[in-house]
C-alpha cells in the first residue's frame, strides 16, 4: 500500500514541472494579483530538506506539531513530516494574548501532545514560545524557523526516504476545543491512504483535475481534502486565506 510520502515522491519523478499548489496571497487570480506556487518537485525537494533536518536535530522525534500561517510553508511543514515518518501536528497560530481563546487552546494541545518539535515561521517564533513558555519544557533546538533554511541544511542523506510504512503514524488530529478540552485522534498512513483513494474515486479526481480550497487547514476538510488529497492525487491545488 502506498503512503502519502510515496505518493508525492511519484508525482515529483513522473510530474516535476507540474503545479502542486498555488496560494494566492491577494486573494484573487488576476493581472497584478500577487500569488506563490510550488511544483511538485521543488515541493519533494523543500520537504526532503526540512524532514532530514528533522532527523539531525531530533532523531527520535516521533510528534511534531507544526505551527504555521495558511500557505506554502504549511504544507512544505506537512510534507516534510510525511517524509520524516514522524506525526504531524497541524494547529492554528495563537492570537498573542495569553488570556485568548486561541492561546489557551495552544496551551492545552501543548500539554496534551508533548511535541518533540515545533514547525514555524520566524516571525511567528518569539510569540509561539511566549505563549507556550509555561508548558512542557523542549530543548532549543527543538524550535525550529523553517524559512531560515537553505538547501545546504540537511544531512548529506536528505534524498533518500525514510522507512515509512503504513502502520507508521501519520497525523494527530484534535478538536477545535470550542465545547471542551480539544481532544486529539491519531492517524496513520494506511488509514489516510484509505480515505485519500475513496475521495478520489468518490470525486473522480485524477491528476488533471484542478481543486480551490479557502478551509483552514487545520481540521478534517481543509486539511484532507483542501491539501492532502492533491498530494495523493497529484493535481493543482489552489488556496486563499480562510479568512
Amino acid at each position: 500500500m502506498l503512503t502519502i510520502a510515496d505518493a508525492l515522491d511519484r508525482h515529483a519523478r513522473v510530474n516535476p514541472d507540474g503545479v502542486a499548489f498555488t496560494y494566492l496571497i491577494d486573494g484573487e487570480c488576476r493581472g497584478g494579483s500577487r500569488t506563490a506556487s510550488l511544483s511538485f518537485e521543488e515541493l519533494d525537494s523543500r520537504a526532503r530538506t526540512l524532514a532530514s533536518v528533522l532527523r539531525q536535530r531530533r532523531p527520535e522525534s516521533q510528534r511534531v506539531l507544526i505551527l504555521q500561517a495558511p500557505g506554502l510553508d504549511f504544507i512544505i511543514s506537512l510534507c516534510a513530516c510525511f517524509y520524516a515518518g514522524v506525526a504531524a501536528v497541524p494547529a492554528p497560530l495563537p492570537a498573542a494574548r495569553k488570556d485568548s481563546r486561541s492561546a489557551r487552546r495552544l496551551n492545552s494541545l501543548f500539554q496534551d501532545v508533548l511535541p518533540d518539535m515545533v514547525l514555524t515561521h520566524s516571525d511567528h517564533l518569539s510569540r509561539v514560545r511566549w505563549v507556550t513558555e509555561n508548558q512542557a519544557a523542549i530543548p532549543e533546538k527543538a524550535w525550529l524557523s523553517t524559512d531560515l533554511l537553505s538547501s545546504d541544511d540537511g544531512l548529506p542523506d536528505g534524498d533518500r526516504l525514510t522507512d515509512v510504512t503504513p502502520d507508521n503514524h501519520a497525523l494527530v488530529q484534535y478538536t477545535s476545543g470550542s465545547t471542551a478540552r480539544p481532544k486529539g485522534v491519531v492517524i496513520d498512513h494506511r488509514s489516510l491512504a484509505h480515505d485519500l483513494a475513496g475521495i478520489a474515486e468518490k470525486f473522480s479526481l485524477t491528476a488533471d483535475s484542478v481543486v480551490v480550497s479557502w478551509l483552514p487547514p487545520f481540521h478534517d476538510m481543509g486539511l484532507i481534502g483542501g491539501i492532502i488529497e492533491g498530494i495523493w492525487s497529484g493535481y493543482h491545488t489552489v488556496l486563499l486565506d480562510p479568512k
